[in-house]
C-alpha cells in the first residue's frame, strides 16, 4: 500500500479547561483531556458503561485561540486529528502516551451546543 492515512475524530466532553504552555517562537501548544462514553448491556441484560479519556494537543495558533476564549470544562467539543505516540519520561520511567494532535496548519475543532447551557 502506497498510501495510508493516520486520522482520528473524537466527540465528548472536556474534563479540564484547556492549557496553554509556550513552544517557542512566539507559538503555543494547547492540552484538554476530552471523555467519551459507551453503554451497552451484557449477556444478563446489565447496563454497562465505560468512559474512555483521550488527550488532545493542539499545535494549530488559530485553534488555539478557540480553545482558549470559548472552551471550559464540561464542554461538547468535537476534534478532528492524528493519533501520535510518544515517550515521556516519568519519575525516572520511560513511558509511551497516545495524543490525538492537531498539527500547526491542519486540524479541526468544533464547539457543540449543551442542552443544559442553551437559554430558555
Amino acid at each position: 500500500m502506497s498510501g495510508t492515512i493516520n486520522k482520528a475524530f473524537v466527540l465528548g466532553f472536556t474534563g479540564n479547561d484547556p492549557k496553554s504552555r509556550d513552544i517557542g517562537n512566539g507559538d503555543t501548544a494547547v492540552s484538554v483531556s476530552v471523555a467519551t462514553k459507551e453503554t451497552w448491556q451484557d449477556s444478563a441484560g446489565e447496563k454497562k458503561e465505560r468512559t474512555t479519556w483521550h488527550s488532545v494537543v493542539s499545535y494549530n495558533q488559530r485553534i488555539n485561540e478557540v480553545f482558549n476564549k470559548h472552551v471550559r470544562k464540561g464542554d461538547l467539543i468535537a476534534v478532528e486529528g492524528q493519533m501520535q505516540t510518544r515517550e515521556i519520561d516519568r519519575d525516572g520511567q520511560k513511558q509511551k502516551v497516545t495524543e490525538i494532535v492537531l498539527p500547526k496548519f491542519r486540524g479541526e475543532l468544533t464547539l457543540l451546543p449543551r442542552k443544559d447551557r442553551e437559554p430558555s
